[in-house]
């Protein structure tokens, strides 16, 4: 079956898709990352145990809009280093963050090699 969004009658199959660096897009996905870094910023200062995994969902979300960007696997490394920053005397909340932003290909993460951030780290 079709959907109603493949119908040739709306054109949507016909559609150009528009350049992630150019506007309108741009500025949408720009949008998008900073509403994750103001979103992320206001959890962080009342987080509590209980709500370390709706946090961590929220990173991997902003991860996704990040990632969909040019250089959105270093902004993304940054806003992780920053995480890592605040949340420092929430050992636990470090140590799954670490966790859930290795990757698993040769010891390749996504976490910022920051000797400050790294001198934090829990074990």
């Amino acid at each position: 079956t079709q959907s109603t969004w493949d119908s040739p009658a709306i054109g949507i199959s016909n559609m150009k898709r528009l350049p992630l660096d150019q506007p309108p897009l741009c500025q949408l996905l720009q949008a998008t990352q900073r509403a994750f870094i103001r979103t992320i910023d206001s959890r962080l200062e009342r987080i509590s145990p209980k709500h370390y995994p709706d946090f961590l969902d929220l990173l991997n979300s902003a991860k996704d809009a990040f990632y969909i960007s040019r250089d959105g696997t270093t902004q993304f490394s940054r806003v992780l280093g920053n995480v890592l920053l605040q949340c420092r005397t929430k050992k636990k909340l470090v140590q799954q963050i670490r966790s859930a932003f290795q990757t698993a290909s040769a010891g390749n993460t996504s976490l910022p090699a920051n000797p400050t951030v790294t001198a934090n780290k829990t074990e």
